[in-house]
């Protein structure tokens, strides 16, 4: 039993790193209306995030994180965000208020909040938008990113709303909210396997991979994240403190990979024996 106590300890060491983003300000309860949900999405300036019950999506001046002005949508709940050339992309899980209806996302002026256009989704919930490096607005299928299934992504079209591509993931992510393209190649999602919550994954095509943690120095406790936004050198987050109702907008900077190390592998493999070896000697 020791020996497996000094072997989990070092599995730690081996998956944390000095290479950690900083926390720039963390405001709790920054919306003392407390109506906001998920989705998380800025303009450069602005950050715009939904409403939990209502459907809403409210414009945040990004320096005083205050409340400017409120886009009203026919959602009835939003589960994602994104931003892209003055429009908003909003996912509703729930059209009509009918879980069996088809998700949808609809394109919003964000300046007017006309609604623009809208498509339906080949889930009946879609959760987290980002914009990839190929101008294909993503989504996670809701039903597989918070199961034990495996995730099922889609790249949607932005014209016609048509899924041009379908990707999965190389593991179960276990309750998902958020997908964040960081890179080219690369996005953070919360799979609750990261050292944060949060963790990068790669893209070949077809598959993201699992590639590392997003480690943040000074981060305490497990937060349930619901919104990301990457803006400059800023990554913006939207969570539910630990054990609470209440939220917090976590602004932080310097994110980078924390690898999985080879021997970290290997450890596993070594973990594997040991407590196969302390099962049949009990």
């Amino acid at each position: 039993m020791h020996i497996l106590k000094i072997a989990l300890l070092s599995a730690l060491i081996l998956t944390t790193s000095a290479n950690a983003a900083t926390i720039v300000r963390q405001i709790d309860n920054p919306f003392l209306d407390n109506k906001l949900g998920f989705g998380l999405a800025n303009d450069g300036n602005n950050l715009y995030v939904s409403g939990a019950t209502d459907g809403n999506i409210y414009r945040i001046n990004s320096t005083t994180l205050s409340i400017t002005s409120t886009i009203i949508t026919p959602a009835t709940r939003l589960l994602g965000l994104e931003y892209h050339n003055g429009t908003l992309y909003a996912a509703d899980p729930r059209p009509e208020n009918n879980d069996l209806n088809p998700s949808n996302v609809y394109s919003i002026n964000s300046s007017s909040g006309a609604v623009l256009n809208s498509f339906n989704a080949p889930s009946n919930s879609v959760v987290g938008l980002s914009m990839g490096p190929d101008n294909l607005l993503y989504a996670m299928d809701g039903y597989t990113a918070r199961a034990s299934d495996i995730p099922v992504v889609y790249a949607f079209n932005l014209n016609t709303g048509a899924v041009e591509n379908t990707l999965t993931f190389s593991n179960s992510l276990f309750g998902t909210d958020i997908i964040e393209w960081v890179n080219d190649t690369t996005i953070i999602v919360d799979d609750r396997l990261g050292l944060s919550g949060l963790s990068f994954y790669s893209s070949d095509g077809a598959v993201f991979n699992r590639t590392g943690s997003l480690v943040i120095d000074g981060l305490v406790g497990n937060y349930d994240w619901r919104g990301s936004s990457l803006m400059g050198d800023s990554l913006y987050l939207w969570a539910q403190q630990p054990g609470t109702s209440n939220h917090s907008l976590i602004e932080v900077t310097g994110i980078s990979i924390v690898p999985i190390p080879q021997a970290f592998w290997l450890l596993c493999s070594g973990l594997i024996g040991l407590i196969g070896l302390a099962k049949r000697n009990t």
